[in-house]
Formats: structure tokens, sequence, C-alpha cells
């Protein structure tokens, strides 16, 4: 499981300081290709996180649907739009998101909407292979809940198809999010059994 650093929000940063989604792209998935037995196409590739992760995962999932069959966000967030610096008590404090938000996006909103999983559902609506399949799954007790509703929702507008779980009595922690729900696997099978 690759690791984007811990405030990278899985995107190039704005300065080209921090490369993190070129290096996951164009060199650690070509990598693990060559170095592992796998399915070296998008038929055998999901991608997926929690929190930022889960964000991430959003963005790749839709601007890589060439890459990835799947996307599977989990308790995803921030995804609040359309100001990253909203007055918001769910997110977290302010001062630390000035920080990421100078770190990452150069303190450019318009960079920052355009790295948004909202703007590549708008991209990639009507472009998606019927197969790709994309997942939210988001505790019920999650401050950022109501950001995930609010992704769903735009998907819904744009009709592209998505599974959608709100887990009752779960907060914002990614083993209960992940093992949360029932047929927690038949996602992973439904979306790879295919390739067997």
């Amino acid at each position: 499981m690759a690791n984007g650093l811990p405030n990278s929000m899985w995107c190039d940063s704005k300065d080209g300081t921090s490369p993190v989604e070129s290096m996951i792209i164009g060199e650690l998935i070509p990598h693990v290709d060559r170095t592992f037995r796998t399915i070296a196409s998008r038929a055998g590739r999901i991608v997926e996180g929690f929190s930022m992760g889960g964000q991430g995962a959003g963005r790749f999932g839709l601007k890589y649907a060439d890459l990835f069959r799947a996307c599977s966000l989990l308790g995803a967030g921030p995804l609040q739009e359309p100001d990253f610096l909203e007055d918001d008590p769910n997110l977290a404090p302010i001062a630390s998101r000035q920080q990421l938000f100078a770190a990452v996006y150069s303190s450019d909103n318009n960079y920052y909407l355009a790295q948004h999983p909202r703007t590549w559902a708008t991209a990639r609506a009507g472009q998606l292979p019927p197969d790709h399949r994309i997942r939210i799954k988001v505790g019920a007790a999650d401050s950022l809940r109501d950001n995930n509703r609010k992704l769903r929702d735009h998907l819904v507008s744009l009709g592209i198809a998505h599974d959608y779980l709100e887990l009752p009595g779960v907060g914002h922690s990614a083993m209960q999010t992940l093992s949360g729900g029932t047929n927690q696997w038949q996602f992973y099978q439904d979306t790879l059994g295919a390739t067997e």
C-alpha cells in the first residue's frame, strides 16, 4: 500500500517540489507491474484510500480510468468545495489547512479545484468505461460525511454510476470504515472477478 506523504493530497504540488501523483502514476505502478506478478492493466487495478487517500483515490480513479477499473473512497476528505479554507468546524483546524493549502496548492484555490474529484467527475461524465466502478463508504458519524454526500449527489447529477454506503455509528475511523457494511469483499470480487 502506497503512502502519499502525510500532507500531499495525492497530487503534484503546484510548485513542483512534491510530484506525488507523477511518481505514483509514472513510476510506482510501472515498477510494481515489472517487479511483481500482476494483471498489468486496468482490469487488475483498484485504487482505494481513506480520508486524504480517499480523495486521492477518487481523483485517480476518475482522472485515470484507463489505468484503474475501480476506485474506492473510504471516509474521503476533505472534499470541501468551492473553498479549501471554508469555515467548517468539522474539518481540520484552519491553521493546519492554511499550511497544507500553501504547501500543496501554493494557496491557489483554482489549482485546488482542478485537483478535486468533483472536477474530474464533471470532465469524465459520459466518457468512463462501462465497467468502471466507484464506491463511496463513509461513517454516518464521520465529520466528513456531508462532503461525501455532496460528491455522491454530484455523481448522481452527472449520471455516473456508483455505490454509496453510510455506516451507522462509525466515525472517521479507517478500520471501521473499511470493514463496515455487509459484503465488504463483494466489491473487490465483482470488480476483479472478471479478470480470472
